[in-house]
């Protein structure tokens, strides 16, 4: 990560100061910069870019042969501070940062390495303590003066412009050092007083200071730069996946638009049902009256004969109304898979036609759509009849499937048997009935046929209503949960983030002392 934020300071000539610690890297452009017209979305962009491609590029000179496992990135935001004291007090925080986060990674990794405590253990054990309390915890337990660890890891990396005198006759030139100094303090900027000065100019520094500092930082880049690499791109990917104030405010305010969504189709659902309840006591002597005469004449196909079946599925087009339409697509798969091959389906209703499309859509006949927005009529019901006669399938005999309303809360998926009229002209007791020829028959059946459709499809649409209203009331409860859950995450999540930076501030305050 050094050596990306390097390159970028190499290529934008007007950054005076980078900071990086962890995953994250600081650049300072100098007051009077104007690089692409300050505009701050190309420098955004340019910036961000450069850096993640070169932490791409210089990946196997630090890493070796371990292979990228996923393509890094890293997003970056522009920041304009209105005066010296505030950059500085940016970058003190950003070092406190460093200073905090790496006192307690350690004694946290002690504790588990070599102490032998699982993670939860060493986080309860350091839950809430100060940094006296670690540096003591360290020193007595592992024998580590905290001062004595690498200052890369205590202040994090500072990278500056420097004038070096490196030839014969002292001529300058420029290079990009890397420090590790305490910015926090009034030393460090008025050692490195060009970086808030009204003109900015690199200043010098000893080459000898250069050439030892470098020689160390080889020495140290191998043990401890590569796996910073490593989990600043891997910390990167866990942030994906944390639960923010702002993503718990989202999904908390899109529950409750659901809830106002699910109470208020509760609401329509309950009147509409109230209607079809009425309508249904209305159209029942029509389902009654068809019945009664298939029961008493009797009729039963010929088995002999080739048996051709039809059934007729009542849906709807509309769905969220819980079983409703799987009921009726189940008992439909269920005659199905008894006997295929002699059996068609008519579909009422989209709803049943896209679940028997997959396995059975070689055996639907017919599909009648715009079934459900309006309440059904005997019109309606008499032109699913007349296709069902007209579509050239001379069926024997069939069934009506549908839901028979019951309750409120309850309905049950149940059939009802239908005939062609040749199996009915076949009845031994037609000769109860008198003056009945073929033309008659004809006429009856299809009056009859679209009764027991007008009186199904009343049926279904209130089983519809009804179940549709108990949905919604329970998906609105169970919005009022998850609503009361993630208030409660919320407000614990925002204790928390108060709390830790309340830590962070004691901290650094107590470190500056």
């Amino acid at each position: 990560m050094t050596n990306a934020a390097q390159t970028v300071m190499e290529k934008f000539n007007d950054i005076i100061l980078s900071y990086g610690q962890s995953d994250e890297y600081s650049f300072v452009f100098r007051k009077e910069t104007n690089v692409y017209n300050r505009r701050s979305s190309k420098l955004l962009s340019y910036v961000t870019s450069l850096f993640t491609s070169c932490y791409v590029m210089y990946w196997p000179q630090w890493m070796g042969n371990k292979k990228l496992t996923y393509p890094p990135s890293f997003d970056g935001r522009v920041v304009l501070y209105p005066s010296d004291q505030n950059l500085r007090d940016y970058l003190s925080w950003r070092q406190a940062d460093v200073h905090i986060n790496n006192l307690y990674n350690t004694a946290f990794w002690n504790l588990v390495q070599k102490k032998g405590l699982t993670n939860k253990e060493a986080e309860a054990k350091l839950r809430g303590t100060y940094a006296a309390y670690k540096n003591e915890l360290l020193f007595s337990e592992f024998g580590i003066n905290y001062n004595n660890l690498p200052g890369m890891f205590r202040k994090g990396t500072i990278l500056l412009r420097k004038q070096v005198n490196r030839t014969k006759h002292d001529i300058s030139k420029q290079l990009i050092v890397p420090l590790h100094e305490d910015m926090i303090s009034d030393i460090f900027w008025k050692k490195h007083s060009e970086l808030l000065a009204h003109k900015y100019s690199p200043g010098f520094q000893l080459p000898g200071t250069i050439k030892s500092f470098s020689s160390m930082m080889m020495q140290r880049v191998t043990a401890f730069l590569a796996p910073m690499a490593v989990e600043a791109t891997l910390q990167i990917q866990q942030q994906r996946g944390m639960a923010t104030l702002k993503a718990i405010s989202i999904r908390l305010k899109s529950v409750k638009n659901i809830q106002k969504i699910t109470q208020s189709m509760k609401m329509v659902s309950a009147a509409k049902y109230s209607r079809a309840e009425r309508e249904l006591k209305a159209a029942r002597p029509y389902g009654v009256g068809a019945q009664q005469f298939f029961e008493k004449t009797d009729i039963k196909a010929d088995e002999k004969e080739e048996p051709k079946k039809l059934l007729i599925g009542i849906t709807s087009d509309r769905g969220l109304c819980g079983a409703v339409h799987t009921g009726v697509a189940r008992f439909i798969r269920g005659e199905l898979g008894k006997d295929d091959t002699n059996t068609k389906v008519f579909c009422v209703g989209d709803k049943s036609r896209s679940i028997l499309a997959r396995l059975y859509g070689k055996n639907i006949l017919m599909v009648a759509n715009e079934v459900g927005r309006l309440p059904p009529t005997f019109l309606d019901a008499s032109r699913i009849a007349h296709e069902v006669l007209k579509c050239g399938y001379d069926y024997t005999e069939g069934q009506i499937v549908y839901n028979r309303f019951k309750s409120v809360v309850s309905y049950q998926c149940t059939s009802l048997p239908i005939y062609g009229a040749p199996t009915v002209e076949k009845s031994d007791k037609l000769v109860l009935y008198d003056s009945l020829d073929s033309e008659v028959i004809k006429s009856y059946l299809e009056f009859s046929l679209a009764s027991l459709i007008f009186y199904t499809m009343k049926e279904g649409a209130c089983s519809e209503q009804s179940s549709r209203m108990t949905a919604m009331d329970n998906a609105s409860k169970n919005a009022g949960e998850m609503i009361e859950k993630l208030t409660l995450t919320f407000n614990r999540t925002r204790q928390a983030v108060i709390t830790r930076e309340l830590i962070e501030i004691i901290s650094g305050a107590a470190a500056l002392d």
